[in-house]
Order: C-alpha cells, then sequence, then structure tokens
C-alpha cells in the first residue's frame, strides 16, 4: 500500500506492506469492513469514517487514540501512545520468528536504536535461537 506521506519520508511517500493474517487480527480483513460500514469510495480517504448523521470526517490521531484509550481505561488497561503500536507490532513480528532485520526495514528504522524498543525479549531471542538450532539439525539430517 501506498502511503503519501511517513514520519521519515513526508512529502515524497513510501509504500508499506500489510502482512495477511489469517487470524483474529487480520488487517485486511479489518481494512475490508471499516471501508464496507462507512461506505468509503475509492476518493475517500482510508481512515474517514461516518458520524451519527452520516457525514464524513477523517479520524485523526488523536481521535483514534481517545477511541483506543477509552476502551483501555474501562477494561482497567494503562493509557498508551501511537508508538505502542509500532512496539507492539514489531514484537508481535519478532516473537512469530521474523527476521529481526526485515523488522527493522518493516519498521523503517535506519540504525539499530529499535532494539531499545524490544519487549518480552526473552520469547523473541529464545524463537530465534531454536530456529537456528533447527536450521543446524535440518542441514545435518539431509547431508547424512
Amino acid at each position: 500500500m501506498f502511503l503519501p506521506s511517513t514520519k521519515t519520508s513526508v512529502s515524497r511517500g513510501d509504500n508499506t506492506h500489510i502482512p495477511v493474517n489469517h487470524g483474529s487480527l487480520n488487517a485486511t480483513k479489518a481494512t475490508h469492513l471499516h471501508v464496507r460500514h462507512n461506505n468509503l469510495s475509492p476518493n475517500d480517504l482510508l481512515m474517514s469514517y461516518r458520524d451519527d448523521n452520516g457525514n464524513l470526517k477523517v479520524m485523526t490521531k488523536f481521535y483514534f487514540l481517545s477511541l483506543c484509550n477509552n476502551v483501555q481505561l474501562r477494561e482497567g488497561y494503562p493509557r498508551f501512545t501511537g508508538h505502542s503500536f509500532h512496539i507492539g507490532g514489531m514484537t508481535l513480528l519478532l516473537q512469530d520468528g521474523v527476521d529481526p532485520e526485515y523488522v527493522k526495514m518493516c519498521g523503517r528504522w535506519k540504525s539499530s536504536t529499535f532494539t531499545h524498543y524490544w519487549r518480552d525479549l526473552h520469547t523473541c531471542a529464545s524463537v530465534h535461537i531454536d530456529r537456528v538450532y533447527a536450521r543446524k539439525r535440518l542441514h545435518q539430517h539431509l547431508s547424512a
């Protein structure tokens, strides 16, 4: 998907990849439901929605985070920021075994500072270490 503007590419925009997840966190399915529910046309901004009167509104970052935090607080969880989505997405990819270099590229990090945001390092590290040993055993088995 092409993003006309990003934090790091401001006016030139950038392409991004939305991974297909067939579980409960399916961003593609959620996007299709959003477009259908709000009766959006191809010319409407993706993050538009219809208010109670049917008027098209643009969902701002502030409004989106307010909605999310209202649910969080009601359920007894602490407030969070937009950066939490970036960190959470990165952590999920690492836990699922995605190579950290790909996570770095997809997150548009230019340096290794993204490692400062890693959460659940024990699980992430064990997934990657187990994968290295599994490859080694497979290679030994195939070579025998």
